[in-house]
């Protein structure tokens, strides 16, 4: 996964509980070349000493998609362990969230004079994540990232069930290439294939229809896509959609 990222001028400071202990941390915003374009994603850099809980209510209070929290690696080669946390609960791997976080931390390093490497590698719970730098002159422009886990295809489900997840018809999905599957490279999705770009505009999440389906073999989310790209450069259009 590659992309442009643009960050936030500056370190702000994130409280942690009760007795607050302050955390530095770095809004970047992904798959953009502008301030508060693509997808945002907020690395909190020095989380050493914060529990899960804290840094669940730290990643509920940003509200973005995903937050990241950079800890010390377990193995000094790595550049560091990381976890992702949506709003709700941690997930093992996500990609932009290592892409963010890479491109962030390797500002850091320019910023403090380091030289900066070819590639970070993360700890994560899926397993290790490297992600390639991507510059322009010697800067940090981007990530390109290598998923933790081989792709495995997992359970099958009826086209009308998984379009009722997307508050959609068994008409609007496209089954010619696969039927909706749980898939995984480390993050697993229920994978949905839909008839336009029109059929992905018009899908929502369906709380009950998702509740009784999801979760199942570790998706707990729809990731729904297009081959209906227009005349743009872009290969698939998609969208995650978990129904909080």
């Amino acid at each position: 996964m590659a992309s442009g990222i643009t960050v936030s001028p500056g370190d702000r400071q994130a409280a942690a509980g009760p007795e607050a202990t302050r955390r530095r941390y770095v809004t970047a915003d992904v798959f953009t070349d502008r301030v508060f374009g693509g997808n945002p994603v907020a690395v909190v850099l020095d989380a050493a000493g914060l529990s899960a809980g804290q840094m669940q209510a730290i990643a509920s209070e940003f509200g973005y998609s995903e937050t990241t929290f950079v800890l010390p690696p377990r193995d000094p080669s790595r550049a560091a362990w990381v976890r992702i946390f949506t709003p709700s609960r941690e997930v093992p791997f996500a990609g932009h969230p290592n892409v963010g976080t890479a491109f962030v931390l390797a500002r850091r390093m320019a910023a403090r004079g380091e030289a900066m490497p070819d590639r970070l590698v993360f700890e994560e719970a899926a397993g290790l994540v490297p992600v390639e730098l991507l510059r322009d002159r010697d800067a940090a422009v981007g990530g390109e990232l290598t998923a933790p886990e081989p792709l495995s295809r997992r359970a099958q489900v009826p086209a009308g069930r998984a379009a009722a997840c997307l508050s959609l018809t068994a008409e609007d999905l496209r089954t010619d290439a696969h039927a909706p599957q749980v898939a995984s490279v480390g993050l697993p999705f229920l994978m949905v294939e839909l008839a336009s770009r029109d059929t992905l505009r018009r899908a929502k999440p369906d709380r009950a229809a998702h509740d009784a389906l999801l979760p199942l073999d570790g998706a707990t989310a729809v990731y729904a896509y297009t081959r209906d790209i227009g005349a743009g450069a872009a290969l698939l259009h998609g969208s995650a959609m978990w129904a909080h």
